[in-house]
Formats: structure tokens, C-alpha cells, sequence
């Protein structure tokens, strides 16, 4: 469970078959220069979708990162989610840009990844994910 009662984001708790599902946002490399000093402010949004539905249950965002190519986040957040029906979005954006992302798009879908860690019953990451 969520240490130091963290916010749970997505489905509530009376759903069946959901998990906790910790997300850990590291960091940023070679972003892409978004202002006229060849720096970003970089923060990163993070959604979670029904997978088949195109339907948002929760949006949150990191904070934001001053004038920097390869921010350090290091921020945790929790999401109560069903492995099967859910995806989440990564996108990182420049704070001073109203559009256009610094980097692709990362959609991490449950069916493989989810499957090859849920079986494990630890407090440890089991696999790091750096946004690159």
C-alpha cells in the first residue's frame, strides 16, 4: 500500500480485481530545446485510460523542472487499476509552450508487462522505466 498516505488515483477501492499499481518517474535525457536559451522547463503528465474506451480516470503531473535538458523528477505516485482494462500515458511537456511535446508520447499497456510482475509480492521495484 501507498507509504505516508499518498493519493491513489484512478478506480476506488469497492472495484473487483484492481491492484495498486506504483509508479515511480525518474528522469528526463536529451530533451528536446524548447526556448531561446537552448533549455526547457520540462514537467510530465501522467494519464490513465480504459484501454478500449479512450476514457481518462485520472491526470496528474510532475513538477516542473527549470531550465534543464535532463530533469530529475523522482516523484511516486499510486494508481488503483485493473491490469487487463487500463494504459497509461506519459508525456513530457516544456511549462512555457502551450503545445508540443518534448518527446514522443510513452503508452505502457498492462497485458505483457503487467502480467510478468503482478505474480510478485515485494515492496522493491521490479523494473525501472526511464523516460528517454
Amino acid at each position: 500500500m501507498a507509504a505516508n498516505y499518498e493519493p491513489i488515483y484512478g478506480l476506488s477501492e469497492d472495484e473487483n480485481e484492481t491492484r495498486v499499481l506504483r509508479v515511480k518517474v525518474i528522469a528526463g535525457m536529451d530533451l528536446a530545446k524548447k526556448d531561446i536559451i537552448g533549455a526547457s522547463d520540462p514537467y510530465v503528465k501522467l494519464s490513465l485510460y480504459v484501454a478500449d474506451e479512450n476514457k481518462e480516470l485520472a491526470l496528474i503531473q510532475t513538477k516542473t523542472i527549470k531550465k534543464t535538458l535532463n530533469p530529475k523528477w523522482n516523484e511516486e505516485f499510486y494508481f488503483r487499476v485493473c491490469p487487463q482494462n487500463h494504459r497509461l500515458l506519459f508525456e513530457v511537456f516544456d511549462e512555457n509552450r502551450l503545445y508540443g511535446r518534448l518527446r514522443s508520447q510513452l503508452i505502457v499497456s498492462w497485458v505483457a508487462f503487467w502480467m510478468q510482475t503482478v505474480a510478485y509480492k515485494t515492496t522493491r521495484p521490479l523494473s525501472v522505466w526511464e523516460m528517454a
